[in-house]
Order: C-alpha cells, then sequence, then structure tokens
C-alpha cells in the first residue's frame, strides 16, 4: 500500500509538471486561450462571449471529437464542460454533484460533459466506475492540448457552451453544480441567446 502511494504520488507531481509545461510553452509560442479573471467558486462571464475554441476529445472508444461537435451533438443549447482528474482532490469532491445535475437536467437541453485529465483513460475509468460515476460518460484530454486551448489554470475547471457556439462563462474551482442557485442560473442560459447572455457575478 505505501508504495502504491508512492506511485500515485509521482504520478501526479509529474502530471501537474507536464500541465504547467504544456502552459509556459503555449504562452512562448503565442498560442490563444480564453482569458477571464477568476475568483475561485464564482461563475464569472464572458464579455462578451467568446468562441469555443479548437480543441478535441476522445472517447471511450478512440474516437477524436472538436469540442464543437460534442457541443452540438448534445444539442447546442448549454454545455457544462468540466475538466477533472482521478487524482485532484476538489474534482473528487465536487464530481457526485455533476452526476446529480445531469441527471436533473438532461431533458431540458442542458449536457454535462465531463473530460479527463488523467495520464490515460485507464485512471479515468477506474475512478468512474469505483465511485458509480459511469453515468458521466467518459472522455479525455489525452496530451492537455484542451486544457491548454482553454487557458486552463487548476483543476478542475469549467467553461459554460452556449447558444451560437459561444463560451459564456467559466468557472474555477469545484462548485455544488446541483444547488437551487446554480440550477436555475443554468436553466437561464440556456435560453438565452449568447449575444445577450449576463451571468451575475
Amino acid at each position: 500500500m505505501h508504495k502504491r502511494t508512492m506511485v500515485l504520488s509521482v504520478v501526479t507531481t509529474i502530471a501537474l509538471a507536464l500541465v504547467s509545461i504544456a502552459l509556459w510553452w503555449a504562452d512562448r509560442q503565442g498560442v490563444h486561450r480564453l482569458e477571464a479573471p477568476q475568483r475561485v467558486g464564482v461563475l464569472v462571464p464572458l464579455d462578451p462571449p467568446a468562441p469555443i475554441p479548437e480543441g478535441t476529445v476522445t472517447t471511450e472508444e478512440g474516437k477524436t471529437l472538436t469540442l464543437a461537435e460534442v457541443h452540438e451533438g448534445r444539442g447546442g443549447r448549454l454545455t457544462v464542460l468540466n475538466l477533472w482528474a482521478s487524482w485532484c482532490a476538489p474534482c473528487v469532491r465536487e464530481m457526485p454533484s455533476l452526476d446529480r445535475l445531469r441527471q436533473a437536467v438532461a431533458a431540458e437541453g442542458i449536457a454535462v460533459l465531463a473530460v479527463s485529465e488523467d495520464a490515460t483513460i485507464d485512471q479515468a475509468r477506474a475512478f468512474l466506475t469505483r465511485e458509480g460515476l459511469t453515468g458521466l460518460g467518459l472522455y479525455h484530454d489525452p496530451h492537455g492540448h484542451l486544457a491548454q486551448a482553454l487557458g486552463v489554470r487548476g483543476l478542475p475547471s469549467t467553461y459554460l457552451l452556449g447558444p451560437d457556439r459561444r463560451v459564456v462563462a467559466t468557472l474555477e474551482g469545484e462548485a455544488e453544480w446541483d444547488s437551487p442557485a446554480m440550477v436555475t442560473r443554468l436553466r437561464a442560459l440556456a435560453t438565452t441567446p449568447a449575444s445577450k447572455t449576463m451571468v451575475g457575478r
């Protein structure tokens, strides 16, 4: 058990270092990333909303899809895009609320897309299975390219993809996604054109 803990610690350290290097390299290369002032745990609007950035996810079957394709495939009204990892304690605490949100609003055109930043998709699969969260679906960002395109600074990070293929708000850190206040806000965003979106600060 002690050896396993040490291995997980080393893997976590390496993963965090790789994300930091990728973000540093993006800055060096002038890669465009979404930028928004952040307050941890607070939903922050993008004014004006930004186009969905280029970026892809890998499905459990190994298929590569663009972020825009996944959003449109889920109805294109509102997608709660959450980047997480099984080694991230705040992510682990937050995931059940994302699953409850998914169940509560699935029939209303609001989708939850949880994308793992784990080193391998097997690590993400094992966590979701163990916690009974397989309903969230299994999506993976194997090389951190999506996180880089979004300008992720830490996990968990969440982006709301609204109508007209726009990112309308972001949230850095964990949140209670199925709280009455949050669900009300998400329902409002799902029915508001991106050009008129306003999110309470």
